[in-house]
């Protein structure tokens, strides 16, 4: 009998590649030193790195692997034209020191993902790497609807990333932070309002669910802001955007939400981490 081989698996919002702002003027992201101490602290097997605003043109995959000390790189751009229209050429990139078979974007209805295909043990797991819009639950379940076009299901699969939605199970606890946050910044309801009663729909958690597809944590654990959001110095997060889904031949041995005084400063998320065994 086979023994179950336990991996660690993790996706951090890096907020607009670790540069001070969406903006094709600055050369070094300033916050990429935060970055890399981070993504050492969180120390997982595999890991997407969401908001990579840029690094496709910044850094070659094997700048990446040398940068993170990771075998493996992959960075790739979303190619949304909303985001490109707006100097938000985001992207995605994940690390990783599994046995990678494959890894490839995937365009979703309006950006790419990531499908990535490693090899633990003799035994294969897909891992989607995935940044939903921030603007439309309906262009989010579209994306959603387009990436479960592509999961094999033969293979146990997780999906991971910023989906930008909430679990609709915890929905009397994101309104409570969503409120707490509105009550502190009244001068921000007109802008953000609208969005996080968008996000609290939750209706992508739901398509996910009813494909097959469960969450890793039980509990509430919010992502969202951190300290350096907008820099209001907020000290507490209140919402969940970050998720872990898993299906298949998988089992959730810990999830965490990772805080702390490098996190503080690196993003205005904080990293969600999962130990899986196979």
């Amino acid at each position: 009998m086979s023994k179950e081989k336990e991996i660690t698996i993790a996706s951090y919002n890096i907020a607009s590649g670790g540069f001070e702002k969406y903006s094709y003027d600055l050369e070094v992201p300033t916050r990429l030193e935060q970055i890399n101490k981070a993504v050492k602290i969180i120390n997982a097997d595999f890991i997407s790195l969401i908001d990579t605003f840029r690094w496709e043109e910044k850094f070659t995959n094997e700048q990446l692997i040398r940068m993170f000390n990771y075998r493996f790189a992959h960075s790739v751009n979303l190619q949304d034209e909303r985001l490109i229209g707006i100097g938000h050429n985001n992207g995605i990139t994940i690390l990783t020191n599994l046995n990678v078979i494959e890894s490839k974007p995937i365009f979703i209805h309006t950006r790419n993902c990531i499908r990535t295909v490693v090899e633990v043990e003799n035994k294969k797991l897909q891992i989607f790497s995935t940044y939903l819009d921030d603007k439309s639950e309906e262009t989010r379940l579209k994306q959603t609807e387009e990436l479960l076009k592509h999961v094999d299901p033969d293979l146990p699969t997780t999906i991971l990333g910023d989906l930008n939605t909430t679990d609709p199970k915890n929905s009397a606890d994101t309104k409570k932070g969503m409120d707490r946050f509105l009550d502190e910044y009244p001068y921000l309801k007109d802008s953000v309002s609208a969005t996080f009663e968008d996000m609290s729909r939750g209706e992508v958690v739901t398509r996910l669910n009813k494909a097959g597809f469960m969450p890793a944590n039980d509990n509430y654990e919010p992502t969202v802001p951190t300290p350096l959001f907008m820099k209001l110095g907020y000290k507490s997060p209140l919402v969940q955007l970050d998720h872990v889904f898993v299906k298949g031949s998988l089992e959730i041995k810990n999830f965490e939400v990772l805080q702390g005084e490098v996190f503080d400063n690196a993003s205005d998320h904080y990293p969600v981490r999962a130990k899986i065994t196979l």
